[in-house]
């Protein structure tokens, strides 16, 4: 009879701990789903925020040149990268601009307006005959490297 008593208890004891570890492994999945929502809410409310920043700042103004400006500067907070360009083709003469946060050489930004320029005549369907040298801002670059 202590033997079928003991086997009883030690069963009891198997079943209550596989059913504990059961619902442990269930909670902490649980919990790391809870904590990676709240990082994505976090990380989208950083984005709305910095939007709404950017929008601000750039309030209602008509000079697209201010707006891109605005934006380059800006970009940094929302987005990683080592160079953004712009072509700003409303004005005369027509500019690009660059920003670079990597060492790069006057090559790679040459290739970079090139890019820029096939690109905007495969969308609109028409040549930019003539940009200016426009701004280059950001780190300085490097005349030794190649691309």
């Amino acid at each position: 009879m202590l033997l079928i008593g003991s086997i009883i208890a030690i069963s009891a004891t198997l079943i209550f701990g596989i059913i504990a570890i059961i619902y442990s492994v269930r909670e902490e999945k649980a919990i790391k789903q809870l904590v990676d929502n709240e990082l994505k809410q976090k990380q989208r409310l950083f984005e709305i925020t910095m939007m709404k920043e950017i929008q601000d700042r750039i309030g209602y103004s008509l000079e697209i040149e201010k707006v891109v400006d605005v934006i380059i500067g800006s970009l940094d907070a929302l987005l990683k990268y080592s160079t953004v360009s712009a072509l700003i083709l409303e004005n005369e003469p027509r500019e690009f601009k660059t920003h670079v946060k990597e060492a790069v050489s006057r090559q790679y930004i040459n290739l970079l307006k090139e890019a820029l320029l096939k690109s905007y005549t495969a969308i609109e369907g028409k040549d930019v005959q003539e940009i200016s040298e426009g701004n280059v801002s950001g780190v300085a670059l490097d005349p030794f490297m190649y691309h």
